[in-house]
């Protein structure tokens, strides 16, 4: 979990210069480090959005709360964030940080906003009163002071939410979703009195430069009249209709889709030549538990014929032949197809499949064999 959060910085930063990657933490505790933070701010002036700009998560902000709700942004750093959401009609924003000079930076710059206050304050010990919030803003905070599932991180993120539900009764948390973060708002949440919901935002609208991209969690204080969800969330995915999730799919639901995009920013660059990408793809009208295709990507190392990637498909019953489950044994047929990229597409035995004429062995007693779109024709033998 320290490493995608390490690779999506090293991402947004592009990792070329010295202060660059003197910003870059060397590991997850940093992040919970005011040391760490106070250098962070000193050494970058400029606000530094890597969870995205405000116009990417304002439509499910703007519907799930109102213009005169009060507002309380913890761990706000430099973020403009605050600044949009105020000039979009949020006027009743407070702000708080543990970095002093951050805050009074942040301070300045917002000093035409009338009625915007900045604080430094601890997130987890906060000095206000119960319930003097209607929503909590976290953009990124719940991550960095919950960087690892160590015994010291959890203690923390179990202070802050305490503090959440203390002080609001709404919690609007933009977020990685690492699975320790995404196990730690369902306990949290998903109980008596609460319920949660959970939206993707569009990945489209993210850098393709960061492998991961965020998630907004919003945990609901329940009137005593609203129906209670029985261990269940409401799942939105981006660009689709919303699902109902049982508490033991949640998990398994947005780390999937976490691994869809790392691996979707992975395969957009090149591969290094010991680096392979295995994916599988299954049926979705059938009830097998088992994936229909298993697709293996490597890059040849080098520029094949005009950057060209192929297509082979594994003959059927050959699928658990050293040559095309073995890492060197594809990395053989990689070198010897010789395309900058190759998928090798491995069909599952237990599922059926049409028109095997070309992924066969039958296909040696016909004129043409086809692999992935490459059709060799076989010479007929002349008669004597």
């Amino acid at each position: 979990s320290e490493m995608c959060i390490r690779d999506s910085i090293n991402a947004e930063y592009g990792g070329t210069t010295q202060c660059s990657m003197a910003l870059v933490p060397r590991s997850g505790k940093e992040f919970s480090s005011k040391k760490y933070w106070d250098n962070f701010f000193e050494l970058r002036q400029d606000s530094f959005e890597w969870y995205g700009e405000y116009e990417q998560m304002k439509s499910v902000w703007t519907s799930e709360v109102e213009l005169d709700d009060k507002v309380l942004v913890v761990g706000c750093g430099n973020s403009e964030a605050s600044g949009h959401m105020y000039d979009h009609g949020f006027h009743n924003l407070t702000n708080i940080d543990f970095v002093e000079s951050v805050v009074q930076e942040m301070r300045h710059l917002n000093a035409s906003r009338e009625g915007m206050t900045w604080e430094v304050m601890d997130m987890t010990a906060t000095s206000f009163q119960d319930r003097e919030f209607h929503v909590v803003f976290d953009k990124g905070a719940m991550d960095a002071l919950f960087a690892s599932d160590s015994e010291e991180h959890t203690a923390a993120a179990d202070r802050m939410i305490a503090e959440v539900k203390r002080v609001s009764s709404k919690y609007f948390c933009v977020t990685l979703a690492q699975q320790h973060i995404v196990d730690k708002m369902v306990e949290s949440f998903c109980v008596e009195g609460w319920e949660l919901s959970i939206h993707q935002l569009d990945p489209e609208s993210f850098s393709s430069g960061s492998p991961l991209s965020p998630f907004v969690f919003v945990a609901k204080r329940l009137g005593q009249d609203e129906p209670q969800p029985l261990n269940s969330v409401t799942f939105h995915p981006a660009g689709a209709e919303s699902d109902i999730l049982e508490e033991a799919q949640v998990v398994d639901t947005v780390i999937g889709l976490q691994n869809l995009s790392s691996t979707r920013h992975k395969l957009a660059g090149k591969l290094s030549v010991d680096d392979m990408v295995r994916i599988e793809l299954f049926d979705s009208g059938s009830n097998s538990d088992m994936p229909r295709y298993v697709l293996t990507v490597a890059d040849l190392g080098r520029e094949g014929a005009a950057g060209s990637c192929g297509v082979f498909i594994v003959p059927q019953g050959k699928q658990q032949e050293w040559q095309f489950v073995s890492d060197e044994g594809i990395r053989q047929l990689v070198d010897q197809i010789s395309m900058t990229r190759l998928v090798v597409v491995a069909m599952q035995p237990s599922h059926s499949y049409d028109c095997l004429l070309y992924t066969s062995d039958a296909a040696d007693e016909e004129d043409s064999v086809d692999l992935g779109g490459r059709r060799i024709i076989k010479k007929k033998k002349k008669k004597k």
